[in-house]
């Protein structure tokens, strides 16, 4: 006569240490890796923002000097003048996260236009942009941030 055997259910259920360790692993190795990735995609957005507002300036301010023959100058005695919206210009800065403040300084044939966030107006801040315009030269733009500058020339 046969003896079977019969098998007894196991009571346990879950995952043994190992394959925890295993999944924990890989879940440390995709953060190590798409982390750095992501926060560039962030300061990709960020200068994004900064770049057309600077651009919304640029096109602003080629309008108004092929009508009127001068670029548009604030009636002010500060050289820079700081704002978040200028109906004159038709630019409004308020509706942006990371740039919302932009100055500008006019001579007669060229413009500086800078475009930071408004609490860097205060400590000089980590971000901001430089565009630099010259009728005979073109423009450019000029990223600042803490440690480093980077020129871009636009094509006009």
């Amino acid at each position: 006569m046969k003896k079977f055997k019969i098998k007894q259910k196991s009571n346990r259920s879950g995952f043994t240490l190992v394959e925890l360790v295993i999944v924990i692993a890989i879940v440390i190795i995709l953060s190590v890796i798409s982390v750095p990735i992501y926060r560039g995609y962030v300061d990709k957005a960020k200068w994004a923002e900064g770049y057309a507002l600077l651009g919304n300036i640029l096109s602003a301010q080629k309008a108004y000097y092929s009508e009127y023959g001068n670029f548009f100058s604030y009636k002010s005695v500060r050289a820079w003048y700081w704002t978040c919206n200028e109906p004159s210009l038709g630019i409004d800065a308020r509706g942006n996260k990371y740039f919302t403040w932009f100055g500008m300084d006019i001579t007669k044939n060229y413009f500086n236009a800078q475009a930071m966030k408004h609490i860097d107006l205060i400590k000089e801040g980590k971000y901001y942009l430089l565009l630099q315009y010259n009728i005979t030269k073109g423009s450019r733009i000029i990223d600042f941030d803490a440690n480093w500058a980077k020129v871009n020339d636009w094509a006009d």
